[in-house]
């Protein structure tokens, strides 16, 4: 099958960043799509910050 989509493209730095979706998708699900992706990298990036921060406690003995 022989599909047309629409690629955003967004550059930071040197690295190049892309979104692809159909050529017909409406706006709204485009923003719907990208706020997900960014809620997921989010929820991503606190579960390695938690996971850190578990890592760096010191540990105390329980006394009794």
């Amino acid at each position: 099958m022989i599909k047309s989509i629409t690629r955003l493209e967004y550059k930071i730095g040197d690295r190049v960043y892309h979104f692809l979706c159909d050529q017909d998708s409406p706006i709204g699900e485009v923003h719907d799509a990208l706020c997900a992706f960014k809620a997921k990298t989010v929820e991503i990036i606190n579960a390695a910050v938690n996971a850190e921060t578990k890592k760096e406690e010191p540990k105390t003995e329980d006394p009794l």
